[in-house]
């Protein structure tokens, strides 16, 4: 059987019988999940019109003739009279979780990108919140975002104005511990990681509020957001873009004064770019600065920035490793710090 309004449709054995179902909603947002699965009794109902469908074998008897009894959420076999319940062989079989849990977090499970950014999102709110307040790290759903709220803003010398590239350690001993346990890959780049895998999932960037001065919050947007976001606002976003670009390109000229005006300007675009981002490819940058020609890319606007010292790249060790990529040094940020300034 194929639900209405799925596809993805894969094969299973249930009680012996070969089943047909889809196991992924077409388009299944958060938005669309809350729409779709409200409350409990939702799930149940979902549930249950798929187990009717496999079919109910009695485990006592193996009669397949079954009446649903409404009070009780179970099935009734109609030869011996033996009840089963409605998760009876599943792997929620005695489970005291609710059904819209167990489906809430399949939703989740299936949705690859959205399971890692809460991931990194939350191990972020375990390392940097603040121990000492009583406020425990919140998670909130909304049909349209998620957002997440922590006690502690941000510590030592992470400023608003030069957040995420400056990072510091509130709890020392967390970060180092959540490192050792492989719950961290590398300092310093969670949010940028955040921030890409949202990008691939065509989702708006995540919306830190670091103004806050006990608590730190985050939301992160749907995919559906991020198109209505995109038709009002790109004009304005080409509009700033073009208004950095103004302001770096004086601020490169004292640092790099043999630069041509072209020269200039792409590189300050890619400078703005790596802003946005903990570390890009070669190919993004070029992409981003209007730029075809690979060589011609890297000796007149790549090598000169790295050769400044405003631009460094990943992989140190191994510089035509076909991973390396590029990320603002300290001396970069610098440069974009008073543009970054409300």
């Amino acid at each position: 059987m194929v639900i209405k309004g799925l596809k993805n449709v894969n094969t299973f054995r249930m009680h012996n019988k070969t089943c047909t179902f889809a196991a992924k909603p077409v388009n299944m947002l958060l938005k669309d999940f809350f729409s779709r699965f409200p409350d409990e009794e939702s799930c149940v109902s979902y549930f249950k019109e798929i187990r009717q469908s496999v079919g109910v074998t009695c485990p006592k008897c193996g009669g397949t003739v079954h009446t649903w009894l409404n009070g009780r959420g179970e099935f009734q076999c109609k030869k011996c009279g033996c009840r089963i319940s409605l998760t009876k062989g599943t792997v929620m079989e005695s489970s005291r979780l609710s059904m819209y849990a167990w489906f809430f977090t399949a939703h989740l499970m299936t949705s690859f990108k959205q399971v890692k950014v809460l991931r990194e999102l939350m191990m972020n709110a375990v390392m940097h919140r603040d121990y000492q307040a009583n406020m425990p790290t919140r998670l909130y759903q909304y049909d349209s975002h998620i957002e997440i709220m922590n006690p502690g803003g941000l510590y030592g010398q992470a400023r608003p104005e030069n957040f995420p590239h400056v990072n510091d350690y509130r709890n020392s001993v967390v970060a180092e511990m959540m490192k050792n346990l492989n719950y961290v890959n590398m300092f310093n780049h969670g949010i940028g990681e955040v921030q890409d895998l949202l990008n691939e999932n065509q989702s708006p960037v995540a919306e830190f509020k670091v103004g806050l001065v006990t608590a730190f919050s985050v939301i992160v947007r749907e995919p559906m957001d991020a198109e209505i976001i995109q038709k009002d606002s790109v004009a304005i976003q080409k509009g700033i873009q073009k208004d950095m670009v103004s302001q770096v390109c004086p601020k490169l000229s004292q640092v790099c004064p043999k630069l041509s005006q072209v020269q200039l300007t792409k590189s300050a675009i890619v400078l703005i770019t790596l802003m946005k981002h903990t570390s890009l490819p070669i190919s993004l940058l070029m992409e981003e600065a209007g730029e075809t020609n690979r060589s011609r890319f890297r000796n007149n606007i790549l090598n000169l920035l790295i050769e400044v010292q405003l631009v460094e790249p990943t992989q140190k060790d191994s510089p035509k490793s076909p991973k390396q990529e590029y990320a603002l040094t300290d001396n970069g940020i610098g440069i974009l710090k008073d543009v970054l300034k409300p």
